[in-house]
């Protein structure tokens, strides 16, 4: 049943010609209408409300944020549809990437606040939904980093004037000291490593520093045998979803290539591994698959997977007694080792693939018991010469 309007013009209208008033009636009921052009869309719009003050007030407030550019469209889309809209735009990030957003966006922000309008979400609705999340707090910060990026966009198409989850209040994350293996315990490793068919997979990632990845996706036309450069130009991505296909990647993490000369005891675990390569490919024949010339493959030619190499890993410092140590510990010791043989620490960052020695020296450079032993020697050194 169509509902009758009665419409009767108040006659005022605002003098910059930006819209107008008007009294309506419907069943009885008194509102009224402030009308203005939308200048995105040109179409008109309108406020309401039961008093004309208000309804003035209203449209002074919409005409305020037209002149100074503050004004977006009024939408009705929640969050949770803007979230789905900025995932398919970010379909051409990297596969680990994007299955991060997505889990976020799925698990914790469109469960919370997918409901709310997009227009109407409040730094306050932002903060009680960082309030209630039972994570640690390096993985909140990682939830509120997607919802601030997803609604940063939204600012961008200027379908929201401000961003509500911008500068919220999150819990500090303590961050850990550095781990690295003192000398026995590298010497430990470097043991129970020759006992594995991965070794040279660990030898590397111990002396060159570069990443578990980065290891993995070595190719034997980056690598120099004669005189021990290697160039790291990229990475073998990890598989994230059943059924799709690990490929190298042209770029590392920091999407830099670098160099690093390695002497000739790390080029005989290179040598030692192109030896068991050859081998394993005669065996293969016809179904040897290394078409991109990877160092390290399985028997077949395939790419090493990067689970297999971590549960090897696993069992290996499990039967040593320090599961303190991780993968990540071998390219921590390898920066830590260079530092305490003299390597200046622009040649580490260098080496490691770091933007700036910051990074190096705040994250990465452990202070090992050895360290601070040679620190103390020093010390004493330096008082017997005054005496």
């Amino acid at each position: 049943m169509l509902m009758k309007w009665v419409i009767r013009m108040t006659g005022k209208k605002n003098s910059n010609g930006l819209g107008s008033v008007r009294k309506k009636y419907v069943k009885g009921r008194v509102y009224y209408e402030g009308r203005y052009t939308d200048p995105f869309t040109h179409m008109q719009k309108s406020v309401s409300a039961t008093s004309e003050s208000e309804c003035v007030r209203k449209l002074r407030d919409v005409q305020a944020k037209i002149t100074t550019g503050q004004y977006v469209s009024p939408q009705k889309k929640n969050l949770s549809q803007w979230v789905d809209e900025w995932l398919e735009k970010k379909r051409n990030i990297e596969p680990g990437t994007y299955t991060n957003y997505e889990s976020i966006c799925r698990l914790y922000i469109k469960p919370r606040l997918g409901k709310a309008r997009l227009q109407e979400l409040r730094r306050a609705q932002c903060q009680e939904f960082v309030n209630g999340l039972d994570k640690s707090p390096k993985y909140i910060h990682n939830i509120v980093g997607v919802l601030s990026a997803a609604l940063q966009d939204a600012v961008k198409m200027e379908l929201i004037p401000k961003n509500p989850a911008s500068d919220l209040d999150l819990p500090h994350i303590i961050r850990k000291a550095p781990v690295a293996m003192e000398s026995d315990l590298q010497t430990a490793f470097e043991k129970e490593f020759n006992a594995s068919p991965y070794k040279n997979i660990f030898l590397l990632a111990l002396h060159t520093g570069a990443r578990i990845s980065e290891v993995l996706g070595f190719l034997w036309k980056n690598i120099n045998l004669k005189s021990g450069e290697i160039l790291i130009s990229g990475q073998l991505e990890r598989k994230r979803t059943k059924g799709s296909v690990r490929e190298v990647k042209d770029r590392t993490k920091t999407k830099q290539a670098r160099s690093i000369y390695v002497p000739p005891y790390v080029l005989a675990f290179l040598r030692d591994e192109k030896r068991r390569q050859n081998e394993n490919r005669l065996r293969a024949g016809n179904q040897w698959q290394n078409d991109n010339g990877l160092v390290f493959t399985r028997e077949d030619g395939s790419p090493m997977p990067h689970r297999t190499i971590e549960n090897a890993f696993v069992r290996i410092r499990n039967r040593l007694g320090h599961p303190e140590v991780t993968l990540h510990t071998l390219r921590k010791t390898f920066i830590t080792n260079e530092e305490k043989a003299g390597t200046d620490i622009k040649t580490i960052a260098a080496m490691a693939g770091h933007s700036t020695t910051g990074i190096t020296l705040d994250v990465y450079t452990a202070s090992t018991d050895e360290m601070k032993r040679q620190a103390a020697e020093r010390r004493q050194q330096r008082h017997e010469k005054q005496e």
